[in-house]
Parts: C-alpha cells; sequence; structure tokens
C-alpha cells in the first residue's frame, strides 16, 4: 500500500509542477516566526498565486501576532481574559 500512496503523490506533484510551475511550492510564511514556527509546505492552488500560509489557522495566527504587534496588546499565554464584574 505504501508504494501506492507514494505513486499518486509523486504523480498529483508532477503534474502541479508542469501545470502550475515551481513558484507554487514553498514554506508557510508562518515558519519565520521564531515563537511558533510552521514546518509546512504550501501548495498554491488559488486563481491568484498568492497563498502563503498552509492553514487557515496559521494565517489567523500570524494577523493576531501582527495586530498584537501594531497594536501594543500582550501576548497569549493560553488563558482566556478576565470579564469585569457586573455589580
Amino acid at each position: 500500500m505504501p508504494h501506492v500512496f507514494r505513486a499518486i503523490f509523486s504523480v498529483g506533484t508532477a503534474l502541479h509542477l508542469t501545470t502550475r510551475g515551481m513558484h507554487r511550492l514553498g514554506r508557510c510564511a508562518a515558519g519565520e516566526d521564531p515563537g511558533d514556527p510552521c514546518r509546512a509546505v504550501v501548495v498554491d492552488v488559488t486563481r491568484n498565486g498568492r497563498q502563503r500560509y498552509c492553514s487557515v489557522r496559521c494565517a489567523n495566527r500570524a494577523a493576531v501576532r501582527r495586530h498584537r504587534a501594531r497594536t501594543g496588546a500582550p501576548s497569549g499565554n493560553g488563558q482566556k481574559p478576565q470579564r469585569p464584574s457586573v455589580n
């Protein structure tokens, strides 16, 4: 079974490279972040050829980092923010 997977993967990669070009393959742009690097590969299948992230999750994380850097907001530490109590 692994040899079938390898064959399918190889044919798919070859078709992608011949139809769309080598410039459509690359590393996820979130991999440049030293705090939480992503090592995934991006296969750009968009019409305009501008896909930079491997997933919506990586794109959202990068957007949050940019927003926090711009506004000076503290970075998340995994805890939910406390809601002010209503008295």
